[in-house]
């Protein structure tokens, strides 16, 4: 994969549009090069040009995606943490599960939503050193994350072009003041005029509708489906109220 030497010099969405259109397997690794955090590294490891895995210090730490998306109350997860030995080891998702605080498809969720948060984050670094790594063999874990397509990340991000373009022309083309707004008030089903006391009202509303604990007669199927929905509405409430 052929990198320019610094992110400046492109955009994150060019490279991860790149690496799709490639069928790019490896890892995408990004060095901060400027403020307190310099030489800070985070790693985007890519399969057939879908991302699969994010490493990085940046985003939403599982517990908290796993009481936003209302798989465990912030209280008791509080109490399980500080009841967890020292010398426990292992990532805090599987350990939950193992114990049967969590449901796997619960932590599987969470996953899927620390990869979104993780390239967030990583979409708002300005510069870095870039490299590109083989890979290595490693075989995926069962409760391993559905990879990210393209479609579900990229659209609406700035590219290289449009800035480009923007510096020539003297006119902004680069990315919507906020591309999320739309697509959240579509999922809360608000128009959008909706205020932060509308966006409130809608995710109370229909938080309780989807939350699985409202349903014990549920099947296995109903209660993932359950869980993935009142996850896209929390994610949804905290793009609009942040």
């Amino acid at each position: 994969m052929q990198l320019p030497g610094r992110l400046s010099q492109t955009t994150l969405g060019d490279l991860l549009g790149a690496a799709f259109r490639e069928r790019i397997t490896g890892t995408l690794e990004l060095e901060e090069v400027t403020g307190p955090a310099a030489g800070r590294r985070h790693a985007i490891f890519l399969e057939d040009g879908l991302v699969v895995r994010i490493d990085t210090e940046l985003g939403a730490r599982i517990g908290q995606i796993l009481v936003e998306q209302g798989s465990l109350p912030s209280a008791r997860l509080r109490r399980l943490l500080w009841q967890r030995r020292a010398d426990e080891e292992g990532p805090v998702g599987r350990w939950l599960v193992a114990g049967g605080h969590i449901e796997p498809d619960s932590l599987t969720l969470a996953l899927e939503r620390q990869i979104e948060a993780r390239l967030e984050a990583l979409f708002a670094l300005r510069d870095a050193r870039l490299y590109f790594r083989v890979p290595r063999p490693r075989d995926r874990r069962k409760d391993a994350p559905a990879p990210l397509r393209p479609a579900e990340f990229l659209p609406g991000r700035p590219r290289a072009r449009e800035t480009l373009r923007a510096r020539g022309g003297g006119r902004a083309q680069t990315r919507r003041a906020d591309p999320a707004r739309g697509p959240s008030l579509s999922v809360l089903q608000l128009p959008e005029s909706a205020g932060a006391a509308e966006v409130r009202e809608a995710f109370r509303r229909l938080a309780s509708r989807y939350h699985p604990d409202r349903h014990p007669g549920a099947s296995h199927e109903e209660k993932r489906e359950m869980l993935r929905k009142f996850a896209e509405l929390s994610h949804a409430y905290h793009v609009l109220i942040a």
